[in-house]
Formats: C-alpha cells, sequence, structure tokens
C-alpha cells in the first residue's frame, strides 16, 4: 500500500535503507500476532525484529491507555517492539544517545570534559540530550513503549502521569527554555555552574530508570 502521508513515506525510507521489509497500514490479517482491532500505521520487519509502528500528532496523550494496552501485547512477543512516533514537531534535532551504560557513562564524561574547559554551551546542550533520552527510557520502562516525540510533550507526559514531580517538572521546563536559547544564539552566555546543574539531573533521572 502506498504512503498516506510525507511521515510514512520518510519512515518508508528509512527502514528500507535499514534493511527491513516494511508494510504501510498493514491489515489485521497482515499483523503478525492479534492486536484486536488494532491497526498500526507502519510494520518493519528484519529476521527475527518486528517494529509496529504508530505516528500520532504531538497530542497523543489523551490515547495513552490505549497505547499502553497494544505497547503490553506486543512485549508478549520476543523482539517485537511497539514505537510511537510523533508527526509533526518545532524541536530542533537532537543527537540520539545510545541506551547502554557504557555509552551513557561516555557521554557523561564527554559533558564533563566540555564543563572543565568552560565550553558551556556545548556542554548544555550534550547534557540536555542526555537528559531527554533518560525521559525516554523512563517512560519506555513506566508504559513499555518506544517513542520519538518532542521533548516538551514527553516532560507534560511523564508530569500528567505522576512519574515526575511538580519540582522536577519545573525544573525541566526551565532547562529546555535556556536550551532552546542557547541553540537560537550564538553569542547567548550562560552561567558556568549551569551545565554541571544539569548533568546532575539528568544522572538523576537516568537513576530512576532503574529503580
Amino acid at each position: 500500500m502506498r504512503a498516506e502521508s510525507q511521515k510514512e513515506l520518510e519512515l518508508q525510507e528509512k527502514y528500507s535503507s535499514l534493511g527491513y521489509s516494511v508494510l504501510l497500514n498493514p491489515s489485521r490479517e497482515e499483523l503478525p500476532f492479534d492486536l484486536g482491532n488494532y491497526r498500526p500505521d507502519l510494520i518493519c520487519t528484519k529476521e527475527n525484529e518486528i517494529l509496529i509502528i504508530e505516528i500520532k500528532s504531538g497530542h497523543w496523550r489523551h490515547d495513552l491507555d490505549k497505547y499502553k494496552e497494544i505497547a503490553k501485547k506486543v512485549s508478549k512477543y520476543k523482539n517485537a517492539k511497539f514505537l510511537l512516533i510523533q508527526s509533526e514537531t518545532n524541536d530542533i534535532k537532537q543527537v540520539n544517545i545510545p541506551e547502554t551504560d557504557s555509552d551513557t557513562n561516555a557521554a557523561i564524561k564527554k559533558i564533563e570534559m566540555l564543563i572543565k574547559l568552560e565550553i558551556n554551551d556545548a556542554a548544555l546542550m550534550f547534557a540536555w540530550n542526555l537528559t531527554v533520552a533518560n525521559l525516554r527510557r523512563l517512560l519506555k520502562s513506566e508504559f513499555k513503549i518506544d517513542t520519538n516525540i518532542n521533548d516538551k510533550v514527553l516532560i507534560n507526559q511523564l508530569y500528567s502521569d505522576g512519574i515526575i514531580s511538580m519540582s522536577l517538572y519545573d525544573k525541566l521546563i526551565e532547562f529546555m527554555k535556556l536550551r532552546n536559547e542557547v541553540a537560537h544564539s550564538i553569542n547567548l552566555q550562560i552561567s558556568k555552574d549551569m551545565p554541571q546543574k544539569l548533568l546532575n539531573l539528568a544522572q538523576v533521572i537516568g537513576e530512576m530508570t532503574k529503580t
């Protein structure tokens, strides 16, 4: 079936280039296992790996209970993942930080080196990327859902479901505003202690994913 949206076309090209077989808008009969009346936007398969992909706009959290149930069903099947992807975002594209502990430790060392060299804007940007990566891991640990949604929607979702506290939410929003200011300016001067504070916050969130 042909792509019905630009995002579907982008994802079809992306996963095809990674060696996946991509099925767009599959019928219930084409699903690899029973998901009731649910039909995903894409199914991507490679060897024994299966990706069940849903594309949503930024306003998806009212459907969270439905997606949690779908993710629960998908998680019963080995090497199958449910992935929720945002169709549109005004957020700046970020560098993805791998989820392994060794890669996270490498990212922390890189940020600490930038802080030591007082390259504060770069340190803050990388610290924000690590923070968001840990927030995504936190959402996944709670709901078994992999997400590619923008930072603000992610933070709002975690707060509205009681996963993060109001005080943590407020800190994240303030740091997000600062990160956006840094990203859009070449001369913005920031306090040298801000990247370290954000790195500390990222590590606190990282510990929350282990509990």
